[in-house]
């Protein structure tokens, strides 16, 4: 006859600490012996990777085909041209991946990707740089926005197309600025006009402008120096003279004359025409003077 079983409370501490021992080593077998029978085995997460982003394409065609300075003929879009100014053209200046030129109220410069009949824009940062009536306002947001939307580009003998979606900029080429005789000459000025009055330098003034191969533009204008930077940017100068404190002027003739100067010169885009040694620099607007070399004057 069996013996009767006692309560856990009747067995001695050591023989329950035993027990539990011996449970859990059994358990622990059972499951190794679950896992090699084919019991499923938790499987290590699969490793994530990113791909690198695809890089942007801003490979020029070869020979850098669409390099150069050229001039706004025609714009159309939806169909329809759209009146563009004879007296002060639109610009457009290509090299390698940036594009820049001059509209009818403001400069501007944008980033291109060029991948041999594809064309594509980063998108336009602009300066304004004279005052903007609202016919030519709106010519410059059509012309950027057409740029900015171009898709396709392309030659045909002596012009550039840009195509878009909508629109079609057809360029023709503009002839760059020769600046051998224009710079390192001290010009003196003799005439300045605006669209209202055309009117010859203040007498004895010696009003002069000066370019030098460094990039420095001085202007005596018979009140003060004025004293900026330019850059040649295809057909044109671009010139940056910052704002000086109002000058004391000996006479009105000669206020009036450093004021007008200071209008013409300052953050303006000029083109330079050059005959033998006389210069005549056109701003858009009706601005522009005339001058001659300061050693034919003297």
């Amino acid at each position: 006859m069996s013996s009767p079983l006692l309560p856990s409370s009747a067995l001695p501490s050591s023989a329950l600490s035993l027990g539990r021992r011996l449970l859990a080593v059994s358990a622990t077998l059972t499951l190794a012996a679950g896992c090699g029978n084919g019991a499923a085995q938790e499987q290590p997460a699969p490793e994530v990777t990113t791909a690198p982003a695809a890089a942007v394409t801003t490979t020029l065609a070869p020979g850098t085909a669409y390099d150069g300075s050229w001039r706004l003929a025609e714009l159309v879009i939806d169909g329809q041209p759209v009146e563009l100014p004879q007296a002060d053209p639109i610009t457009l200046d290509i090299d390698q991946t940036t594009a820049s030129g001059r509209a009818s109220c403001l400069t501007y410069r944008l980033v291109v990707g060029i991948d041999g009949g594809q064309f594509r824009s980063a998108g336009s940062t602009r300066s304004s740089g004279a005052e903007c009536s609202a016919e030519f306002g709106s010519l410059d947001e059509n012309y950027l926005s057409a740029l900015d939307a171009g898709e396709q580009i392309r030659t045909e003998a002596d012009q550039l197309v840009i195509g878009g979606p909508t629109s079609t900029l057809t360029f023709a080429s503009a002839e760059a600025i020769q600046t051998d005789s224009l710079i390192g000459t001290t010009w003196r000025i003799q005439q300045i006009y605006d669209p209202e009055a055309s009117a010859p330098a203040a007498p004895d003034s010696e009003a002069t402008l000066t370019l030098d191969s460094s990039g420095t533009i001085e202007v005596a204008t018979g009140c003060q120096t004025l004293i900026g930077n330019f850059t040649v940017r295809g057909s044109e100068l671009l010139v940056d003279i910052p704002p000086t404190e109002t000058a004391s002027c000996p006479t009105d003739e000669l206020a009036a004359q450093d004021d007008r100067l200071g209008e013409l010169l300052r953050g303006r885009g000029l083109t330079p025409a050059i005959d033998d040694d006389q210069l005549r620099l056109d701003a858009r607007g009706g601005l522009g003077l005339a001058a001659s070399s300061a050693s034919e004057s003297a």
